[in-house]
């Protein structure tokens, strides 16, 4: 057990761990649905596995920071803050450099250029995120 936190802070994140690989694995087997049975393929391979991971992330980091099972100190959420906030500009400034040359469909497919755009838009989240849970604890 880490010194820093709780039994309870443990439990509960490795609840939530559980819970977002179950979600995954749903993700998972319903895009394998709606890929062989109703529609086709509904984006390029590396933007559909990014949605898929950002869905999840997105979940796993929501309910462990709302729930105090964050395995992490005020000092992390400041360094967390940080991080994800340049990387989130980072991944718009990429984006925007070459927006004019960018076809987001294609083929009736989601388009590999709007994974730097889904990058940027999940670390803006996982930053506000991040941002609220240190206001909270001030």
């Amino acid at each position: 057990m880490n010194q820093n936190h709780d039994e309870r802070q443990e439990w509960l994140n490795m609840k939530i761990s559980r819970q977002a690989l179950i979600m995954v694995l749903a993700i998972i087997l319903v895009n394998g649905l709606v890929k062989s049975n109703i529609y086709g393929p509904w984006a390029e391979p590396m933007t559909e596995a990014f949605i898929i991971i950002a869905l999840t992330s997105g979940y796993f980091i929501t309910r462990s920071i709302f729930n105090d099972a964050y395995l992490g100190t005020k000092d992390t959420l400041k360094k967390n803050i940080t991080i994800f906030g340049l990387m989130s500009i980072m991944f718009f400034v990429i984006f925007f450099i070459e927006f004019s040359h960018r076809t987001f469909i294609s083929d009736g497919m989601l388009s590999g250029d709007l994974t730097m755009l889904l990058a940027g838009i999940f670390f803006l989240y996982t930053t506000t995120i991040h941002a609220i849970k240190a206001y909270v604890l001030k």
